[in-house]
């Protein structure tokens, strides 16, 4: 009996795992991406039925509350919060976690392995286009807008921010900026790029160094107020 129940259950998940993929499929016929619907706060098992791919949040083993998921999958991703929403569009690299079966943070990537700079650059710029048009509040401190913790500066602009990526004296130094910060309510986006560390100079001219990721997070702010 027991054999019998075990062959019943892994048909039922090969027919699930078979009908995602076939939906999936469907769905990159025209090119587009499959959606992926976020809200913070919201139940995992409402965001795992409103993605239009297949999500299932893996939970922790020590039952502490957390569950996570993480793929690299094209995908685009929709944020609501309250009244307000905005749709990033070809992302690869997803990261959720949540807790007590609510979503918690959401991080993005529009790249699943290291990015050139330039590339990084223009995601971002891409993103501060949506973001400023959704009605989201943009965080104008300086520690907010083009700031380097490691070099407590803000940078006056992205092309200042490029100079200071390319400059061979900050090559060990520059590790990571934020690129800007958006808040609504009790929610924040922020959005950075970072570049994995020299420990030693780099041996060719850094533009061509593939070594950025740029990153959008969403999640609580606790600095906000409703």
């Amino acid at each position: 009996m027991k054999i019998k129940q075990f062959l019943i259950l892994a048909t039922a998940v090969l027919l699930l795992s078979i009908t995602s993929w076939y939906c999936y499929q469907r769905k990159h016929e025209n090119g587009a991406s499959a959606m992926i619907i976020t809200s913070i706060g919201m139940p995992i098992g409402d965001l795992e039925e409103s993605s239009q791919i297949f999500l299932k949040f893996a939970p922790s083993s020590n039952g502490d509350g957390y569950a996570e998921y993480h793929d690299d999958i094209s995908h685009d991703l929709k944020v609501v919060s309250g009244k307000l929403d905005f749709v990033l569009p070809d992302l690869h690299s997803i990261s959720m976690q949540a807790i007590n079966g609510k979503l918690h943070h959401v991080d993005d990537r529009p790249s699943a392995s290291l990015m050139y700079l330039d590339d990084a650059l223009r995601w971002s710029n891409s993103v501060i286009a949506v973001l400023d048009k959704s009605g989201w509040r943009r965080d104008t401190d300086p520690r907010m807008h083009l700031y380097s913790g490691e070099l407590s500066v803000s940078f006056s602009s992205m092309d200042e921010l490029r100079k200071a990526f390319l400059d061979p004296k900050l090559a060990t130094g520059l590790k990571r900026v934020r690129v800007a910060t958006w808040r609504n309510g009790r929610e924040r986006v922020n959005l950075e790029i970072a570049r994995n560390p020299y420990f030693n100079l780099p041996k060719r001219k850094l533009i061509g160094d593939r070594v950025y990721f740029a990153t959008i997070y969403i999640g609580l702010d606790h600095q906000g107020q409703d």
